[in-house]
């Protein structure tokens, strides 16, 4: 399987692990803000070094082709990976790995 292009696919396949699992990102984004970061994450991962997203609830998510890091005040951490996050092989996998990788982040920020 190739990187999936189509956003309401890729859009409905977070919502749906998003219903199965509470993510604590959903906490502080809500949900559509959550769905729009993690959309953010898959479709760039392949194509940009660093990509920022700036929250208007002081949130920041910067990722790249590895790694994920969060900032929110003055408590940041991040994860890397040995790979890159997304393998496009599997969307499922993909959108899995994103959101475990935020939720890893935000334990280790201890908020």
């Amino acid at each position: 399987m190739a990187k999936i292009v189509n956003y309401e696919a890729v859009q409905a396949e977070i919502a749906r692990q998003l219903a199965l699992t509470d993510y604590d990102i959903q906490e502080y984004l809500g949900e559509d803000l959550t769905v729009l970061a993690v959309l953010n994450i898959y479709m760039t991962n392949d194509v940009c070094q660093g990509f920022g997203q700036d929250f208007h609830n002081g949130w920041s998510i910067i990722s790249s082709k590895q790694r994920i890091s969060l900032i929110y005040g003055k408590k940041a951490s991040n994860y890397k990976n040995e790979e890159a996050i997304c393998l496009y092989d599997d969307l499922s996998d993909d959108v899995h790995e994103i959101l475990m990788l935020i939720q890893a982040v935000i334990d280790r920020m201890d908020l």
